[in-house]
């Protein structure tokens, strides 16, 4: 086939594809001069490894070299797509042009020993390239050759010493539209390619052991955004504790009869859990706070509290509860309402609250539960709202974490007796999104000594993680 009807036949699939659903503008195309490259090569110097056989395509970005190579007569296609959005451009793609003789296999299983030829999108990390070069050379015919293209701006020498680290020939092309590609041939026997170990390391700080697989950004280290993201999480939070419990309960097949005992480690510490469930099959869980409730200091009046939630001075309190600042782990201003009227107008300003409200160690304010003794089922002691204090702010249905700290406002204003006391709280009813929360507590002398807090929770969704 001559260069001038190849180069037509690969301009005549890439000119058809899409970005879908990956950005889309005018400027942006689906594929790049790399992209052609490796496509142009595979039709000259390879066609007996490409018409009629099986290829192997790693790091397809929207789908160029599969569908090129299908078109260009390859009988089946083995694709290799680290990234999710990539996967589905490649569908949409393939849909459009009535292309489907191809799979995806994870990395591990991609390359074949019915293909002798690998299409592969140079990634920026040598130890990606590594990975890829390691898994054709063990698990692909003998004469393979693997086609490894990049920009030459992002490309460097240090690729050629990984390819070289399994196959025993490595030739590199002349560059064309600044693009180059690498060819490696005679892959070293499988015996001699070790499988490559991810990078692991100790963060003192974090207390984190890091596991890296190739190619993850910043290596077996934690970088600055993710530094950031950890910073930000919660110590706790309740339902999320609540539901996992319930989850592996139900995983495991535990619960059904006497009650399963489940330990979580979380970021405020292990937290014990007590699963049990009923004759039909619902679930209920609940866990000791690994923190009881510890006073935060309010500087806040009632004027400025109501102001910050869009209410009057006079819809704040009622019998002797009074506006508090408690954490059980995460810090919350608790905030008594006359009733449900007063509840349901709340709105909340971020701007004033981030001025009256105390400050969380991550610069967040403390967030806003707003609650009652006016309820709507008729056995529930307490009427909640939950307003984030961070901006944007939004209401969250069942808070666990601020149920903990509730629980110090609780004994506060109402010095339940000594013993155990057990109690129902609803929340999200505002928002369409009902909850209760049960909460217990153990008092002595007018003090806590032990709480619990509880719900039932339903599976809603479900899905598979995938390396």
């Amino acid at each position: 086939m001559r260069e001038r009807d190849i180069a037509a036949d690969v301009d005549l699939v890439i000119a058809l594809l899409r970005r879908s659903p990956d950005i889309e503008a005018p400027e942006l195309r689906a594929h790049d001069a790399a992209d052609r490259l490796l496509l142009e090569l595979a039709a000259t110097d390879h066609v007996e490894a490409l018409v009629g056989l099986e290829v192997v395509v790693i790091g397809d970005t929207h789908g160029a070299l599969t569908l090129g190579a299908l078109a260009l007569g390859a009988r089946h296609v083995r694709v290799h797509q680290d990234s999710i959005v990539a996967e589905r451009a490649l569908a949409e793609n393939a849909a459009a042009l009535g292309l489907s003789a191809f799979s995806h296999h994870p990395l591990a299983e991609v390359a074949s020993t019915d293909a002798r030829l690998a299409l592969v999108r140079l990634p920026r990390a040598l130890d990606a390239l590594d990975a890829i070069a390691r898994d054709v050379a063990r698990g692909s015919d003998p004469e393979v050759a693997l086609l490894a293209a990049g920009m030459v701006k992002h490309m460097s020498l240090g690729a050629n010493d990984v390819l070289r680290g399994s196959f025993g020939r490595l030739d590199v092309s002349l560059a064309k539209r600044k693009a180059r590609a690498l060819v490696a041939r005679s892959p070293l026997p499988a015996g001699e390619i070790a499988e490559l170990e991810p990078a692991r390391a100790r963060d003192g700080d974090l207390g984190l052991d890091v596991v890296a697989v190739p190619g993850a950004f910043a290596g077996a280290s934690v970088d600055t955004g993710a530094r950031a993201l950890i910073a930000a999480l919660e110590p706790f939070a309740g339902h999320p504790t609540v539901g996992s419990a319930i989850a592996l309960a139900e995983t495991r097949g535990l619960g059904n009869g006497e009650a399963a005992i489940l330990v979580l480690e979380e970021n405020i510490g292990p937290v014990r859990c007590a699963v049990r469930g009923d004759a039909s099959g619902a679930r209920f869980a609940e866990f000791d706070l690994p923190q009881l409730p510890e006073a935060v200091l309010l500087k806040a009046d009632g004027a400025l509290l109501a102001a910050a939630l869009g209410l009057d001075p006079h819809d704040i309190g009622f019998e002797n509860h009074r506006p508090g600042g408690w954490s059980g782990g995460v810090p919350y201003v608790t905030i008594p309402v006359s009733g449900l009227a007063a509840a349901a107008r709340a709105r909340l300003d971020t701007g004033l609250w981030s001025q009256i409200a105390p400050i969380r160690p991550n610069g967040v304010p403390a967030s806003a539960y707003v609650y009652c003794r006016e309820t709507i089922g008729h056995d529930c002691a307490f009427h909640a709202r939950m307003f984030v204090g961070g901006a944007p702010t939004y209401e969250d249905p069942a808070t666990g974490s601020a149920a903990a700290a509730f629980a110090g406002q609780v004994n506060a204003f109402d010095q339940p007796l000594d013993g155990a006391q057990a109690f129902w709280i609803e929340q999200g009813i505002e928002m369409g999104r009902p909850s209760r929360i049960r909460l217990e507590l153990e008092i002595a002398a007018r003090a806590i000594t032990a709480a619990r807090i509880g719900g039932n929770a339903v599976r809603v969704a479900e899905g598979e993680l995938l390396a």
